[in-house]
């Protein structure tokens, strides 16, 4: 085992390693200490697992940054199921649009879920691409950046325990030993290298110029302080990769005090600058505004998104005042927030600020004070005028719908009040109507009563209130049940009448109806009761008297058919005994004039109907008798179309005379001398009325002849009788004689 170089010794060289570390920790510290954003870093393929998280993640989250590389799928495991699909499809473009801007809720330790703002940016660099993001807890940012503190002085922590690369060289610059670090980074092995100068072994250059960078060594070994080296260098290994790095350099001391060399330390400082990149980036991309003040409020630094907001351009606010942008508050009122901030440590508060422009907008300030560089200030603003007119028009709709619910409130009392007035008019319809009422439930328990109701059945309102019909025998023996469920099945009103018994004896006849209706989507029924004793009583009289007169008007109409059938019997006596031809005729039209009117009378006294007649069986009666009475041959064929139609007796009497003389005319007239011929007899229903049309196949109606003025005593009457119905009566003379008559039944006031 070698001896290291006199004067060595491990406390110096991890003491010079430490003052390093530290001093890498201050560069670091400004934005570790003021923020609560987790950086992380994804594996640039599907399925984007994270490479790196910082350790601040557990004060975030509860979790350990290994718990998030060790497994592919614990990330996406933790997303809420609702946000899930949208977090993992913007994931999933994360090459074609360049980075992603999502909020998502994500399950932390503990088991809550907290609202995430995740801002992934896609790093191209010469090393390959990489995916560098934040998560910031927008569910409570002050706890958020109280946290990120404590982690950033963690990861502090973290970096300093980690050991660089060490080269050691004697007071001539040549190479004694050298850690595995600085073998794995030089790309020379410990035996290789020793005994070869520094220079050989260790070349470094500046990143900036190129050139090679003078060897701390040489400045150590001539002036003895401890050297550190603050440029961007970069170690050219042998294999010509170029690694970042920083370096520092103390003498070597021998026992007497000499110098016997020098302790070369440094470390790969890629992945920092990586991620000094990736910070950079995320604050010059980010959607909130960013700050760096000094204690006299004066901006260090601001990024590309607030110079957006102000419309500063960055020269511009660096020459300015934050007094300068704020709109609400003066110079004191800043200097005041400023020492709060220095009392505090934090603060978050809502303002406004002013354009370059002169227009305001409002903005909430998150800001952290920092002793580093003599005390800083940063901030985060965040653009919050959406969400003030937001809250501005939800209070002006707040206030709208109040009023619309102290409106409809008292719509409300008003239909409350309605109603209950409703309520009484009803109950007192219902208590002072002469029928009795009862409301049931589809399953028989009785609702409400009125008063008629107790007074009929002889019952208080109480009593009938608290019987459920479905129980009642009288209501299962008198029919009345099954009446009522016949009406709840079927949804339509149901009647029954029975004979029953009052509690107080007293024999009553009670008419019952069944209606069926819903309240509140529930089937109920309305009994109504009411005694009509009294009322079938004056029906059963008025039913006997009625019949006594029916029987008393057919008797009359039986006697008038009589005493016709008497005077044609006396005409046709009459004529049986006069010689002449003309005065047997007259005698034997008069017989049957009378005989059509008995007919009348005799239809009427057989007839259920004394008030109406069927006129068309009377037709064919009276139409067959004429035909018969005048022995006609066979030769003349009589062709009866008769529709049913009914008339009263004042349009029968005077329509059969007219059908009388019109028939037997033209059994006269149409067929002498054993013509043959057709005599057609229609009775039909018209739109209104109806139409009697008796037509023959005779030579016809003389042209000379006038129905309304001629001497023949048959068509004058039925002219006259023609007017008294208040027909239209038509004659056609072509093919024989048609007469054609339209009416409508006659109407008299009762008698």
């Amino acid at each position: 085992m070698e001896t290291p170089p006199a004067g060595w010794t491990v406390e110096a060289a991890l003491a010079a390693a430490h003052d390093e570390l530290a001093r890498t920790k201050a560069r670091l510290e400004l934005l570790s200490s003021a923020t609560a954003v987790v950086v992380y870093e994804r594996a640039p393929a599907p399925p984007f697992a994270p490479t790196y998280t910082s350790p601040n993640v557990v004060a975030q989250l509860g979790y350990q940054p290994q718990d998030f590389t060790s497994d592919p799928d614990f990330w996406a495991s933790r997303l809420h199921p609702e946000d899930a699909p949208r977090a993992l499809a913007a994931l999933s473009r994360v090459f074609e649009l360049g980075g992603l801007d999502c909020e998502y809720r994500f399950r932390s330790h503990d088991g809550s879920f907290r609202w995430l703002r995740d801002e992934l940016r896609l790093v191209r660099a010469a090393g390959g691409d990489a995916l560098v993001g934040t998560w910031v807890d927008i569910t409570n940012r002050a706890a958020a950046e109280t946290a990120d503190q404590a982690n950033a002085d963690s990861l502090a922590v973290t970096l300093a325990s980690i050991g660089g690369a060490v080269l050691a060289t004697d007071a001539t610059g040549r190479i004694t030993r050298m850690n595995p670090v600085a073998e794995q980074l030089t790309g020379w092995s410990r035996a290789e290298a020793r005994g070869r100068p520094l220079s050989e072994v260790y070349r470094i250059i500046d990143e900036v110029t190129r050139e090679p960078a003078l060897s701390a060594v040489d400045e150590v070994l001539t002036t003895e302080p401890a050297h550190d080296r603050t440029d961007q260098l970069a170690l050219v290994a042998r294999d010509g990769v170029e690694i970042a790095i920083v370096d520092s350099c103390a003498p070597l001391r021998d026992r007497t005090g000499a110098i016997a060399g020098a302790l070369r330390i440094f470390r790969d400082v890629t992945g920092e600058r990586r991620r000094e990149e990736w910070h950079q980036t995320i604050l010059d991309t980010a959607i909130d505004g960013f700050w760096v003040i000094d204690r006299g409020g004066r901006f260090l630094a601001v990024n590309p998104s607030y110079c957006r907001m102000s419309g500063y351009s960055r020269v511009e606010l660096l020459r300015l005042h934050v007094a300068d942008v704020e709109a609400i508050e003066d110079h004191e009122d800043v200097r005041r927030r400023i020492d709060k901030v220095i009392a505090t440590g934090s603060d978050r508060f809502e303002t406004r600020h002013r354009r370059k422009d002169g227009t305001s907008f409002d903005v909430q300030v998150s800001t952290q004070y920092s002793s580093w560089l003599g005390g800083t200030f940063v901030a985060f603003i965040q653009d919050i005028t959406d969400r003030k007119r937001a809250e501005a028009e939800l209070s002006e709709l707040n206030q709208d719908l109040e009023r619309i619910v102290a409106e409809r409130t008292s719509e409300l009392r008003q239909s409350e009040e309605r109603i209950a007035d409703a309520l009484l008019y009803t109950q007192t319809l219902l208590d002072t109507a002469p029928v009795g009422i009862i409301t049931y439930k589809a399953s028989g328990e009785a609702v409400s009563a009125n008063f008629a109701s107790a007074q009929l059945i002889g019952a208080t309102v109480e009593q009938l209130k608290a019987q459920n019909f479905r129980r009642l025998d009288s209501w299962r023996e008198s029919g009345m049940l099954a009446a009522a469920e016949a009406a709840l099945t079927s949804n339509a009103p149901r009647d029954v009448e029975i004979s029953a018994l009052s509690s107080f004896g007293k024999p009553l006849r009670i008419r019952s109806r069944f209606v069926p209706f819903v309240v509140s989507r529930e089937q109920h029924l309305l009994a109504l009761f009411e005694d009509v004793k009294d009322v079938r009583n004056a029906e059963d009289a008025l039913r006997q008297s009625l019949l006594e007169k029916e029987t008393l008007l057919k008797e009359i109409h039986h006697r008038v058919k009589n005493n016709l059938q008497i005077v044609a019997s006396l005409l046709a006596m009459q004529s049986d005994a006069t010689v002449e031809d003309e005065t047997r005729a007259t005698l034997r039209e008069s017989m049957n004039r009378v005989r059509s009117m008995g007919l009348i009378h005799e239809r009427l006294y057989q007839s259920s109907n004394l008030a109406r007649i069927d006129f068309d069986e009377y037709l064919r009666s009276l139409t067959t008798f004429l035909y018969r009475s005048y022995s006609l041959t066979g030769a003349i064929r009589l062709v009866i179309e008769a529709e049913k139609v009914e008339v009263n007796i004042e349009t029968a009497v005077p329509l059969g005379l007219i059908l009388n003389e019109l028939v037997s005319n033209a059994f006269k007239h149409a067929f002498k001398d054993g013509r043959p011929g057709v005599l057609r007899v229609t009775l039909r229903s018209a739109e209104v009325g109806f139409v009697l049309v008796v037509a023959d196949s005779g030579p016809g109606l003389p042209a000379g002849i006038d129905a309304a003025h001629t001497k023949s005593l048959g068509l004058s009457l039925v002219s006259s009788l023609v007017r008294q119905l208040k027909a239209a009566m038509t004659i056609e003379r072509a093919g024989g004689t048609s007469f054609r008559i339209e009416l409508k039944e006659l109407t008299y006031a009762p008698r």
